[in-house]
């Protein structure tokens, strides 16, 4: 990351930071890792009842225009130099609105100025193309079997002979030819279904990629890099996913992979990486074995777990960004555990809805839930210190889901 920021001031609290999509649990752990350091955190999110706004860590909210609009970069211009906005901490879809001005914005942005580079990293297609075809076989390793499609080049049946069902069709908005052509993942249980699919999706996509399926649970390591060296780094396992066949890590804990680490620092640095990132496994505990799934550049859905861990990615990256670093340590990660209450209920709901689950082990989740709930042991994303009242505002926006969703 290079220095953008001259005549430093020591005191955060005269830096004004722009936290973007406030309504990721990802982003209000931004929020409060960058306030309880003393910057003055502006919260940003095109929903007017995001989570992030309730934070007391929120030094300003604001709602801007539809960042699809042609309203949002006058806007965002604007808003920038009325509130002094040193640097900004931009989700993936942020960082697509701002693509026409990515030259003139990004001093603000803790990333390398590399357009083509920042960009290739949102996009799954260009990412895996990059790590598949390098000439490190290192690089290579870990990565699961994949199809890349395009409109010249359509898979046959023969193309599908080695992977395993169900596979998942992974698509990139920025491959769309339509503005409703977003990011998306469908799942396909047979070749004739994903033959079929890739059919109907090559008419709106120019390409993208189907991935085989992968046995285990959710892993992610977490890495801070800078000219290539890791400043901090952590590694998580997920107890729990919701949906609980697979998907977002609802209840996790500390853990420790050096194989897998090394993995995610290798493939990064051919990446030429700079800044925090994420990078999702799955690993199997019966072989040990693991395969990339993808790599996430916003800030991770799970960073509270890093917080609590006190290995606080936003703050490191911040300081480093703004010159305002000191001499540390490599940061050491607490041993911790932690869930998301809502994504916790839905890891419940989905394993009772399962029809192949036992009474047993519904019964058993059902009480398994309740006694995480209340244990001193689990720290909760919400329920952080100096903002602990988010927690409500959580518990209220999932119960009120739940009623939406009732029949």
């Amino acid at each position: 990351m290079d220095q953008k920021v001259e005549n430093i001031s020591m005191d955060r609290r005269n830096y004004h930071i722009l936290v973007t999509d406030v309504h990721a649990m990802g982003q209000i752990g931004v929020i409060r890792s960058l306030g309880r350091a003393g910057y003055k955190v502006h919260a940003l999110s095109i929903k007017e009842d995001a989570l992030g706004f309730y934070s007391g860590f929120s030094h300003k909210i604001c709602v801007p225009p539809a960042y699809e609009g042609s309203e949002f970069l006058p806007w965002l211009q604007a808003y920038i130099r009325e509130n002094n906005i040193k640097l900004i901490i931009p989700s993936e879809g942020f960082l697509w609105a701002i693509q026409p001005l990515f030259d003139q914005l990004s001093p603000l942005l803790p990333l390398k100025n590399d357009a083509g580079l920042i960009y290739q990293m949102i996009n799954k297609y260009d990412y895996f193309k990059a790590i598949t075809q390098s000439d490190d076989q290192c690089v290579r390793a870990h990565c699961p079997d994949l199809l890349f499609i395009t409109r010249e080049n359509m898979p046959v049946d023969k193309d599908m002979e080695g992977m395993d069902f169900p596979c998942f069709i992974k698509l990139d908005a920025s491959h769309g030819k339509r503005e409703a052509d977003g990011d998306g993942v469908i799942k396909v249980h047979t070749v004739q279904e994903a033959l079929h699919q890739i059919k109907l999706l090559s008419q709106n996509y120019s390409a993208f990629i189907m991935q085989s399926y992968i046995p285990g649970q959710k892993a992610g390591v977490n890495l801070l890099m800078k000219d290539g060296e890791v400043q901090a780094h952590y590694v998580m396992k997920a107890a729990h996913e919701t949906p609980h066949k697979g998907g977002v890590a609802s209840l996790r804990h500390t853990w420790q992979h050096d194989e897998m680490l090394e993995d995610a620092i290798v493939k990064l640095r051919h990446l030429k990486w700079d800044g925090a990132l994420m990078v999702e496994y799955r690993w199997d505990a019966q072989t040990d074995k693991f395969a990339l799934i993808e790599i996430n550049l916003r800030f991770w859905g799970y960073l509270h777990l890093c917080l609590y861990a006190d290995v606080d990615f936003p703050r490191l990256l911040t300081d480093d960004y703004l010159g305002l670093a000191e001499e540390e340590k490599l940061p050491e990660a607490k041993q911790v555990e932690a869930r998301c209450l809502s994504f916790e209920v839905g890891y419940l709901l989905s394993l009772i809805k399962d029809p192949d689950e036992s009474l047993m082990r519904k019964m058993a989740a059902l009480i398994n839930f309740v006694w995480v709930g209340i244990s001193f042991r689990v720290f909760s994303d919400s329920y952080f210190p100096g903002d602990r009242g988010l927690w409500f505002y959580e518990a209220r926006h999932t119960l009120r889901n739940l009623l939406r969703r009732a029949p």
